[in-house]
């Protein structure tokens, strides 16, 4: 079909060449009097070219935009993806533009021939139609809202009847104020149309492509209607030779910018920044209109009160006021345009200030999180924020929906990471621009505050979790331990006692043997009481303090009283001051804790020769170092246990627990444990 379209198209040119460059020899493509076509002459000789030359120059110049088209037609039909019917719509769209006509001239350009006539007219009717249709399809190729296929239909008619019989009455009958409200009907639901779908129905993607489709239009009908209006002055003076010149540039242009933009809407709509673009666009576009208003609105407004020829004052007037005014309104328009599109973006203050007030507002510390994330979206006019702690988990806070791309931005508290923050550009796009990325890693600073805080709050809430499950985990082994032992010893006692006292008299011999088995009995009980009492806190702690303590195990595993599978001796040696002080019961029994379990393990998996365990006490807590030159730890076994165990009574207290290799062998058990007032309670 487009290859037909375009032969079709080509042939058209070919027959309405002569009949072209005469009227463009003669001047007869304009509507001039016979005076003003010899004045005309003249003036374009004065320029030092002649009406040959223009003509030269105007059909090279339809030629190119012809073979443009042609070019970007066939870049878009080869290169659309999949069944991407609008493309192949948009294609042919361009092609049928190739062979249009204007409907009254048509006739005498193809000298009658009635074939060229039904060509002409066919391909005219599909351009202009399809041209007046891409408002209410673009980018998806279907109507929105459905209803819009109405006016759209009626669009048609009129441009089609217009085109087959531009003579006929079918739309010459229309009062002038009529058509007038016609033709803003028109514009309006176009308009509509396209602000419907970009707020309520279209993607990223379609957003984006939309923004390409806005800077051509906002491009090109400028460029349109400056041309139409160089048109409208082209007359017999030197000032309608330069608007003919003018009209010959304006119009390429613009027949030109709008479908190249609809191009790499479809085709690479991520290749630029189309946003900024957009934003310098629609800048530039209002300030000519309110410059031209301006001068408008002054010279003829104005003047209109006054009599007498006073056109240049107030156009020197006009001149001064736009010189004064016009940085200050494009600054404000820039302003206003900015964030529109890109929110709060250029006043980091104000997002800065939001920000805190959400915050300021919030309790629990999740909840700052999900107002970080909201602020962002609404400040910054992103399509989603998120924010996740922990890296491979679901976001702990999240707002929007997930664009095109999720860009990570690390949030750090005092050099550590404490989580990312999850956010994607607007518009599909797949990056952030500079600017944004910028305000972004500033916030991000910010953020990471709150998420430190947040975590802080997680790991309190963990650890009282933790401490209400150990304690009842400690009371279910207590009660388990007193009810199935040492209850049921004592039980067994009293049964026995009992039967002594009935055979006392009787029997003295066996209440004697008895006796002795209440006694061994009882011995076996008050092993199993010092047995849960060494449980709940080492006995010889209050015996012989903590110092004592840890010289008294050490010396138990020199004299090689603890079994194991070494196969050599192991020579334990204990460095720590004589008297460490008063310490708070937990701290006694976490150093306690940490070395008997660090020396079982040497002791059991290490196959070490030495270990040396050092006590240095600080102003600020203790610290506890256990290094042996044994086998190491494998990676695997890092997390047992054991270990795990240690850790959890260091960090519960506030300390640290790091473990490492030794130097050149074995390993190297460090934990810190704090020493304050808070810390005995």
């Amino acid at each position: 079909v487009w290859l037909v379209l375009l032969v079709l198209a080509v042939g058209m040119n070919i027959v309405m060449l002569p009949g072209l460059v005469n009227d463009a020899l003669e001047l007869a493509d304009m509507d001039l009097s016979p005076a003003e076509r010899v004045t005309f002459r003249q003036h374009v000789e004065e320029l030092g070219i002649s009406v040959r030359t223009l003509t030269i120059i105007g059909l090279v110049g339809s030629m190119v935009q012809e073979v443009v088209i042609t070019a970007i037609s066939a870049v878009l039909l080869t290169k659309r993806k999949g069944v991407d019917w609008f493309a192949f719509y948009l294609a042919l769209t361009m092609i049928a533009g190739i062979g249009a006509i204007y409907p009254p001239a048509l006739s005498s350009l193809v000298d009658g021939n009635p074939f060229w006539l039904v060509v002409g007219k066919a391909l005219t009717v599909l351009s202009v139609t399809s041209l007046f249709l891409i408002p209410f399809l673009f980018p998806t190729g279907r109507f929105a809202p459905r209803w819009m296929v109405v006016p759209a239909a009626f669009l048609f008619f009129g441009a089609s009847s217009f085109i087959i019989a531009p003579g006929s009455d079918a739309g010459g009958d229309l009062h002038p104020a009529l058509e007038a409200l016609t033709v803003l009907v028109m514009l309006a639901l176009m308009v509509g149309s396209i602000v419907y779908r970009y707020r309520r129905l279209a993607t990223p993607i379609h957003r984006q492509q939309m923004k390409w489709g806005a800077v051509g239009a906002a491009v090109a009908l400028p460029a349109f209607l400056l041309g139409d209006a160089l048109m409208r002055s082209i007359d017999g003076t030197l000032v309608g030779v330069l608007a003919m010149i003018g009209w010959s540039i304006a119009m390429p242009f613009a027949n030109l910018i709008f479908p190249l933009c609809l191009t790499v809407a479809i085709l690479r709509y991520r290749l630029w920044d189309i946003d900024f673009y957009l934003s310098r666009t629609l800048v530039w576009l209002l300030m000519t209109a309110l410059v031209l208003a301006g001068y408008v609105g002054i010279v003829f407004g104005i003047g209109s009160l006054f009599k007498g020829d006073q056109t240049t004052l107030l156009s020197l007037v006009a001149l001064g006021l736009t010189a004064v005014l016009f940085q200050p309104v494009r600054g404000w328009l820039q302003k206003g345009i900015n964030r529109l599109l890109f929110g709060d973006r250029d006043d980091p203050y104000q997002v800065v200030r939001q920000l805190a007030t959400d915050l300021s507002e919030t309790v629990q510390p999740v909840e700052a999180l999900r107002a970080t994330v909201r602020t962002l979206t609404e400040a910054l006019r992103l399509p989603y924020a998120a924010i996740v702690l922990e890296p491979g988990m679901l976001p702990v806070a999240a707002a929007g929906s997930p664009g095109t791309a999720e860009i990570p931005i690390p949030l750090t508290y005092q050099s550590q990471s404490v989580g990312e923050l999850i956010v994607s550009p607007r518009g599909g796009a797949r990056e952030f621009d500079a600017a944004d990325r910028r305000l972004l890693d500033d916030l991000s600073r910010q953020i990471g505050v709150v998420a430190h805080n947040v975590r802080l709050t997680n790991d309190l809430q963990l650890s009282r979790e933790r401490i209400v499950t150990a304690r009842e985990e400690e009371r279910r082994r207590l009660r388990r331990d007193l009810h199935d032992g040492l209850g049921a010893q004592l039980a067994a006692l009293t049964l026995q006692t009992g039967a002594m006292k009935t055979i006392i008299r009787s029997d003295p011999d066996t209440a004697v043997q008895h006796a002795t088995e209440l006694q061994q009995e009882m011995r076996i009980a008050i092993v199993d009481i010092r047995r849960l009492v060494q449980g709940l806190r080492p006995a010889t702690l209050d015996d012989l303090g903590l110092i004592g303590s840890l010289q008294n195990r050490v010396a138990t595993v020199n004299l090689g009283e603890w079994t194991s599978d070494q196969q050599h001796p192991l020579l334990v040696a204990l460095d720590a001051p004589d008297d460490v002080g008063s310490l708070p019961a937990a701290v006694e029994v976490a150093i306690y804790r940490i070395i008997d379990e660090a020396l079982t393990n040497v002791v059991r998996h290490a196959n070490a020769g030495r270990c040396t365990i050092r006590i240095v006490q600080s102003s600020d807590g203790i610290q506890v170092a256990i290094e042996d030159d044994g086998a190491g730890i494998p990676a695997d076994r890092v997390s047992g246990i054991g270990l795990q165990s240690m850790r959890e009574r260091a960090l519960e207290l506030g300390g640290t627990f790091e473990i490492e290799p030794a130097s050149p062998a074995g390993t190297r058990i460090v934990a810190e444990l704090p020493v304050s007032g808070e810390t005995g309670q």
